[in-house]
């Protein structure tokens, strides 16, 4: 462990971990407890997965496999509720999606609800997450708009790196 102006480091060893993957996503808890000298400051409790991803030749690999992706497009909406989903509502979406033999989703061009990445994790639907560009299609080759594009695919990057089932 260090520390390196206000950001803290550490390296952990896992001895032959279970790795991640959609058809068995085993998940970890990591639990993370920072104290300063009087008390305890910051408390977080995060299930987290370990999976190598790679492309070879073309193909894509998750844990040393080939795998092919069956996919579809998911917005946050709902018949009855709307854009305010519920855990439950996701959970169906997830159960129905893998009764269709669907291993993989990709999030539309708003950040997905942290409560659909985590069930993802925990029910093993690999993720595509679009970076919200939001009709910025048109500023792609703007030099101007260049930094406002790559502050958001930053964003993104940044919110979901740690989840096993973002996988692109």
């Amino acid at each position: 462990c260090y520390v390196e102006s206000d950001k803290f480091f550490t390296e952990l060893e896992i001895d032959n971990p279970v790795l991640w993957n959609a058809e068995e996503p085993f998940l970890y808890e990591l639990e993370i407890l920072l104290k300063n000298k009087l008390d305890q400051s910051h408390h977080i409790v995060k299930k987290i997965g370990i999976r190598d991803i790679g492309i070879k030749q073309d193909v894509l690999y998750i844990n040393h496999s080939p795998i092919k992706l069956r996919g579809i497009n998911h917005h946050d909406i709902d018949y009855q509720n709307g854009r305010a989903l519920t855990i439950a509502d996701y959970q169906r979406d997830i159960e129905l999606m893998k009764r269709a033999n669907i291993n993989t989703v990709r999030t539309s061009h708003y950040p997905p609800s942290p409560n659909f990445i985590e069930l993802c994790d925990k029910m093993g639907l690999y993720v595509i997450c679009e970076v919200p560009f939001g009709k910025g299609e048109k500023h792609l080759h703007d030099d101007s708009y260049i930094e406002n594009l790559l502050q958001r695919a930053d964003s993104t990057v940044m919110r979901d790196k740690n989840n096993p089932s973002v996988i692109i």
